[in-house]
């Protein structure tokens, strides 16, 4: 099993991501103070994605799909802050994979948001959509829902 640093030296190392489609709009709102939420489907590439919108800049990804992180709690993302902070430094974009794991997530997310970092949420479950998220988020983040690749797209990538 990868490390998320590993994983993260993957992304960062490919020689090109795909440029989807609909790149346009999410980083128009990238430019906002609101956090961008990418959901759909698994295995859509939401993470890449997110990684394609951020390559020009630098970017810190955690992913929260992995069996040791399933006991943080809030308090523990304070902690991950910390880290964020110490592996990479003046980072300007922080993408949270599967955040929805951690209880209590919409709230760390909003005041991040109000200290003005820019954040970008990648997720495949309805939890991402909870009702707490919309409490404590409401009007403070752009959803998009990221589908498979096209035609085009796919072609792209694999003739082009």
């Amino acid at each position: 099993m990868r490390t998320n640093r590993e994983e993260v030296s993957l992304l960062l190392t490919r020689d090109k991501f795909i440029k989807r489609e609909d790149s346009g709009q999410c980083e128009a709102y990238l430019k906002g103070p609101n956090i961008l939420l990418i959901s759909g489907l698994r295995r859509a590439g939401k993470s890449s994605f997110a990684m394609s919108l951020t390559q020009r800049n630098k970017s810190a990804l955690l992913n929260f799909d992995d069996e040791r992180l399933i006991s943080l709690s809030t308090d523990d993302l304070n902690t991950v802050l910390q880290v964020f902070l110490e592996l990479y430094p003046g980072f300007e974009f922080m993408i949270f994979d599967e955040i929805q794991n951690v209880k209590g997530w919409e709230l760390f997310l909003n005041r991040m948001r109000r200290n003005k970092y820019k954040i970008i949420v990648t997720g495949s479950n309805a939890n991402l959509l909870s009702r707490e998220m919309a409490t404590h988020l409401t009007g403070r983040y752009n959803d998009h829902v990221l589908f498979p690749m096209s035609f085009r797209e796919f072609l792209y990538r694999y003739f082009c």
